[in-house]
């Protein structure tokens, strides 16, 4: 029988997936603007790929906290938009991280 994960170890689970999406989301989206701009087209359009693929790494967020025994809803609306998600993001690193380290 395996033993279900702790809550630290959880919530680095899916703060460590959020981080990873929040990367390749910045890249894809500079990528994006990039060809939209060569082929002519408006590269501000990047933008709405940008926010819908956030509402994953929200998502994941919430997970998270909710994982640490925070408001999951509180924190996945603040993670709603790409510039709080890497602010939620790194406050929920180190939260799980120092609750990791304490169960060792």
């Amino acid at each position: 029988m395996v033993a279900a994960p702790t809550s630290g170890a959880l919530a680095m689970k899916h703060v460590s997936t959020a981080g990873t999406l929040l990367l390749y989301q910045f890249i894809g989206v500079l990528v994006l603007g990039l060809a939209l701009d060569a082929l002519g087209f408006m590269s501000e359009l990047a933008v709405l790929p940008l926010l819908l693929c956030n509402l994953v790494v929200a998502y994941h967020l919430g997970k998270a906290a909710q994982a640490l025994g925070r408001s999951r809803w509180l924190y996945t609306l603040a993670a709603g938009l790409p510039p709080a998600a890497i602010a939620v993001c790194i406050l929920l690193y180190s939260s799980a991280w120092a609750r990791t380290m304490d169960q060792r």
